[in-house]
């Protein structure tokens, strides 16, 4: 290759050769590190939208997990509530029980009735398990003929008959006492006093002026 020039520095025509260079040209191998890097390319993309559908599915299988644990707890905060519920109606249940067990308990006889008014409020007393009724019934009971008589304490010394005394004892014991009532107390106590109380012959008559009621009528 020449290349026609002019030297301004000597002002004359000059002529620039460049030698010849002989280059070898491999036709086809960027093409083909292009045609391997495509595959390439092409499987990386496939192996990716293949991991996608797995990724996808654990998120899914996170999402059900919490969603079951969810629906556990709102079931046990059901469950809890069911039963404080049942709790608060039986409470509410028992409480109008002992009302109405209060208002149909039946006071005691006062103590200027008859034997037959006294007989029937106790024997009334003791079929509704009212012990405190009872024993008043059977207080105002025994003062109709012993009227001196103050306490259940007092009867039990008073009375003669032994079965009477030992069922009395019964009832100081679940009126004073602890403990519930034994079972059959109301008929033992309906079958012993069936007469009415049995007093001894000559019962010693306190004077009230000079004695006061034992502080513990009852025996423990």
């Amino acid at each position: 290759i020449s290349i026609d020039w002019w030297d301004t520095a000597r002002d004359r025509a000059e002529t620039a050769q460049v030698p010849e260079r002989t280059l070898d040209v491999q036709p086809g191998v960027v093409s083909v590190t292009r045609l391997d890097a495509a595959p390439n390319a092409a499987s990386s993309a496939n192996a990716q939208n293949t991991e996608l559908p797995g990724a996808a599915t654990a998120l899914d299988a996170a999402f059900a997990e919490q969603g079951a644990q969810a629906e556990l707890w709102r079931r046990l905060a059901l469950f809890a509530l069911t039963l404080w519920t049942l709790t608060l109606a039986a409470w509410i249940y028992w409480l109008l029980a002992q009302r109405r067990r209060e208002r149909v308990a039946l006071p005691g006889a006062p103590e200027d009735s008859t034997p037959a008014v006294a007989r029937s409020a106790f024997r009334e007393a003791c079929r509704h398990a009212d012990w405190a009724a009872a024993a008043r019934a059977l207080m105002a009971w025994a003062r109709v003929t012993q009227p001196h008589l103050r306490n259940l304490g007092e009867i039990a010394l008073a009375i003669e008959d032994s079965a009477q005394i030992v069922v009395l004892g019964e009832l100081e014991r679940v009126c004073y006492g602890r403990g519930g009532a034994a079972s059959g107390l109301e008929n033992r106590l309906i079958d012993a006093f069936g007469k009415g109380p049995v007093f001894k012959a000559a019962i010693a008559q306190p004077n009230g002026s000079q004695h006061l009621p034992t502080l513990y009528p009852f025996r423990i």
